[in-house]
């Protein structure tokens, strides 16, 4: 074997594990942007894993000329499997679909991209199945999973576009007059999704529904747009029977639909077929586990089986954090409990089992003292940080002093 090859080897390696580390980080740091006003950390993730994937598929790419038959042979095979995963990765998670609104204009740019890393993946197992045949149907379902992964974020580039945003904004987005009332009747009516509290009437699942269903009207100010008079009358008529305070956690609510609207894959993984590929996806990711797991590894370098290994895991382990978001997220608590009736046991029963987990996210409060040995204390939002939709904190300049 030539130096190039041994060094080729071990970027491989190096960038392989470096890109699903990006995406582990990711998954579990995206929504941490919306709480917080530094987002430098998360910018430079966002580039490098646009970069390491691609990166990697090249050196493996041109590894496969620089090294000899028997190598070929040994480590091809494996080498075509990590380019499924490092396809898959291309894909990015559901929490950063796009770091900023410009790259949803660039979706073009992705897709070219995206041909030539499938072109550079097909070359590389075209060139390396007919050599060896053990992992060409784990490699396969990767691939297709790759493939779903990355239409899938394609799809949600091409949403949020300006044009197809703004259809999306004026499509259902008047509330009809009976469920508008019922939301008001709601804040006359004692229920069980009220608290006795007089500060903090609404529970938070309340708070979540009643957020998406202004949602529905309030979106048009993403593209510019302004709501009719009518409308204007329903909003003021429901935040004047509101608190001070429960205006502000609905508010903040539909700021972080906005958010997710804006730069998560929202509009494209909350559909019916959306749930369907990505349950295929899954069952290939591990299918394919399974499969390698049954494979004779005598051949194989210790290292290099250890590296797939944590690819198999890391990728179920991805798609496991990614339906658990789903499920309990925010907008698919508020679908559900404004959509449906919840009339059956079946309906109430699952309506309180995702809206459990909303509770976790109900602002706290913490008081301090205003001066030492004072009487007067001030309160103050001191939510954990990570049950947080925001980062409860504005700042501002005293103008006075």
């Amino acid at each position: 074997m030539s130096f190039m090859y041994i060094s080729d080897l071990w970027n491989i390696r190096s960038f392989v594990i470096v890109s699903l580390l990006l995406q582990i980080f990711l998954i579990l740091y995206a929504p941490i942007r919306k709480q917080s006003r530094n987002d430098c950390l998360l910018w430079s993730a966002y580039l490098m894993a646009n970069w390491v994937a691609p990166f990697a598929i090249g050196l493996i790419s041109r590894n496969q000329g620089n090294s000899s038959a028997g190598a070929i042979e040994v480590e091809g095979a494996l080498h075509a499997f990590w380019v499924s995963f490092l396809l898959l990765h291309f894909g990015c998670p559901d929490t950063m679909g796009a770091f900023s609104t410009d790259d949803s204009k660039l979706w073009g740019r992705y897709l070219a991209s995206f041909i030539f890393q499938l072109g550079a993946a097909i070359y590389v197992f075209v060139k390396i199945c007919p050599s060896d045949k053990s992992l060409v149907i784990p490699t396969i379902l990767v691939l297709f999973a790759a493939l779903i992964k990355n239409v899938e974020r394609l799809w949600a580039l091409y949403l949020t576009n300006i044009p197809r945003l703004r259809e999306w904004a004026l499509s259902k987005h008047t509330l009809s007059d009976v469920l508008v009332n019922k939301l008001v009747e709601e804040l006359d009516v004692p229920r069980d999704g009220y608290s006795n509290e007089e500060e903090t009437k609404l529970v938070e699942s309340i708070v979540v529904k009643h957020a998406y269903c202004f949602f529905q009207i309030f979106k048009i100010f993403l593209v510019d747009l302004v709501f009719t008079h009518q409308q204007r009358e329903i909003s003021r008529e429901y935040f004047c029977k509101v608190s001070a305070w429960d205006a502000m956690r609905i508010i903040s609510v539909e700021l972080q639909f906005m958010y997710e609207v804006l730069h998560t894959k929202l509009l494209a993984i909350h559909s019916k077929w959306s749930y369907i590929f990505r349950f295929i996806a899954f069952t290939n990711i591990v299918v394919a586990y399974v499969l390698f797991n049954r494979l004779k590894k005598n051949r194989l370098p210790e290292l290099d089986v250890k590296i797939t290994y944590a690819l198999l895991l890391g990728g179920i382990a991805l798609d496991v954090i990614a339906l658990v978001m789903l499920v309990f997220s925010d907008w698919n608590v508020g679908r559900i409990k404004c959509c449906n009736t919840g009339s059956s046991k079946l309906d109430s029963f699952f309506h309180k089992l995702v809206s459990s987990p909303i509770d976790l996210k109900k602002p706290r409060f913490a008081t301090c003292e205003v001066e030492p040995k004072a009487d007067a204390t001030n309160v103050f939002l001191d939510t954990p940080f990570i049950f947080r939709r925001w980062s409860e904190s504005i700042y501002a300049s005293n103008l006075f002093f």
